[in-house]
């Protein structure tokens, strides 16, 4: 089984379900900032735990900052007299706290995101420079190609 990491604020955690007698899950949804190539982005995923890694959960806060190792599953379904569907699932199964959120910590910015820049590398740097020419440089350049 593949293992994946992310790394994010812990947005949501919902209930325990307890499916059949065999299958219980919990889910979660972590908030990321994905860097684009001109903006950050927000992105919202949900993840579950089943059964004895529910447990992991305890310790986890909303807000908290966590380093998060998941596998990817999924799933085939077939009702009788209709499509087939198919369904994929972020199974954790691993957490850690990298940062535990504090009652001030959890307010959120004016723009209904957690300001959590300080955790992505790069972020603190100014965009790269367009690679076309403003008019000034070309006004001043001996070529008379803008590109």
């Amino acid at each position: 089984m593949a293992l994946y990491n992310i790394k994010g604020k812990i947005h949501k955690i919902m209930d325990v379900q307890d499916i059949t007698d065999k299958f219980s899950k919990q889910e979660f949804v972590v908030h990321v900032l994905v860097q684009g190539d001109k903006a950050t982005y927000s992105e919202f995923i949900k993840m579950q735990c089943i059964n004895d890694k529910i447990y992991k959960m305890n310790e986890v806060e909303e807000g908290d900052f966590c380093d998060i190792y998941f596998s990817i599953t999924g799933r085939k379904y077939k009702k009788e007299g209709q499509e087939e569907m198919y369904f994929t699932n972020l199974v954790m199964q691993d957490i850690n706290v990298v940062n535990k959120a504090a009652d001030d910590a959890k307010e959120v910015t004016p723009k209904g995101e957690h300001d959590y820049s300080d955790h992505l590398p790069g972020l603190d740097k100014p965009p790269a420079k367009d690679k076309t020419e403003n008019a000034e440089d070309f006004a001043t350049s001996d070529d008379d190609l803008p590109f």
